[in-house]
């Protein structure tokens, strides 16, 4: 049976970097973000469902959602984030269930950024809960920078999202990401070993 590791976090607080960290390592590292975006491509009735919502306006010259319209208007509307919310998280838990059974390692990564909010829900399918916390002001810089947009688009995204306290509550490991890359890689590679001890039912 494998263990599985929840690791969730604010926006910009690290995540992808921590996983790619678990990746390294040899952990195998499922992306809640990742199946979404699978589950919003053109061929998927989700797409279908979110152009009749918005309108043409929604897709890109590529002819895919165009993810940063979406976000705004998701982020803007509170009404509009639970609608989608409410699209894809049962399609989400069910990829999420059957790619976790494909598994064959002591333990995997699941990152679930909206782990917190969505608890009740996917505390099922954890056994662990890995929260990466970071400085509010490096997850504003850092958010905005890496998707190119304002300061202050990234907190309406911090506002819409579970509070610093709410995510620490759920934690059974905290982990502080403190923006030193070397510092967080090697607190990952411990973790890595604590986590197959645990697996391993040490």
């Amino acid at each position: 049976m494998t263990f599985i590791v929840g690791l969730t976090g604010g926006i910009g607080s690290g995540k992808s970097t921590a996983a790619q960290f678990f990746a390294e390592c040899g952990a195998p590292v499922i992306d809640a973000d990742i199946v979404a975006r699978d589950l919003v491509k053109p061929s998927q009735s989700a797409f279908n469902k979110i152009v009749e919502r918005y309108g043409a306006s929604i897709v890109d010259q590529s002819g895919e959602i165009n993810r940063k319209a979406l976000r705004e208007k998701i982020f803007n509307h509170v009404e509009d984030k639970q609608w989608l919310e409410a699209l894809l998280h049962p399609a989400i838990y069910l990829q999420l269930q059957e790619k976790i059974s494909e598994i064959d390692y002591p333990y995997c990564i699941v990152v679930i950024p909206l782990l917190s909010e969505h608890f009740e829900q996917y505390q099922q399918l954890v056994n662990h809960v890995l929260v990466i916390d970071t400085p509010e002001q490096y997850q504003l810089e850092w958010t905005a920078k890496r998707d190119h947009c304002s300061q202050s688009l990234v907190k309406k995204m911090m506002l819409a999202q579970a509070t610093r306290e709410e995510r620490n509550k759920i934690a059974d490991t905290l982990l502080l990401n403190t923006g030193n890359v070397d510092e967080l890689k090697n607190k990952i590679i411990d973790l890595h070993r604590r986590f197959l001890d645990k697996a391993k039912g040490k």
